[in-house]
This record gives structure tokens, sequence and C-alpha cells, in this order.
């Protein structure tokens, strides 16, 4: 997971850095126009050119920063108190079919 987000926070930045604009979208022909693989294999440390190009093809629209916060959101989600769990009980009493 390190290195996707290694990989994704690269190619962000060297976006950002040239005539890209988040309307063109992340997509890999797209993202291809404007990066040049080489250097971000340079960046990412570990990859060849075009295993970087494939990993980025695989991830698409990918973002780990967003996976990040939502998995910390629905964290504290699940500890608000009882009310949140007692409602699903009673939810899910309702959606029995033996009642």
């Amino acid at each position: 997971m390190e290195e996707e987000k290694k990989l994704y926070e690269t190619v962000l930045k060297s976006l950002e850095s040239s005539e890209w604009e988040e309307t063109d979208g992340l997509s890999l022909n797209v993202v291809s126009r404007y990066v040049n693989w080489g250097i971000i294999s340079g960046k990412v440390g570990n990859r060849s050119p075009l295993q970087c190009r494939d990993k980025w093809g695989r991830l698409k629209y990918w973002d780990p920063l967003k996976n990040e916060k939502n998995s910390a959101e629905e964290g504290n989600a699940e500890h608000d108190g009882a009310e949140d769990g007692q409602e699903a009980e009673e939810v899910q009493e309702i959606r029995d079919p033996d009642v």
C-alpha cells in the first residue's frame, strides 16, 4: 500500500507542475500526456518506467489519501455511542422473516 501511495503522490506532484488540470482526469492516457514515466520511476525508486505506468493503469482513480480519510471517519462513526448500535438491532428485528 505504501508503494501505491508514493506512486500516487509522485504522479500528482508531477501533474500539478504541468499544464494538467483536474478536469482532464486521472486516466492512464491523460496522465501519460503530462508525466515522464522515467522521472516518476526515478522518484519512486524501485520500479521501472513501464512498471510505474502499468501500476497507474491498474490504480486508475484510486486516491489513497481519500481512502485513509474515509477509513478514519468510519472508525470514528463506529465509536459514536450505543444509540447507533440500538438502531441497527431494531432494523434487524424488523427484517427478521420469522417474526
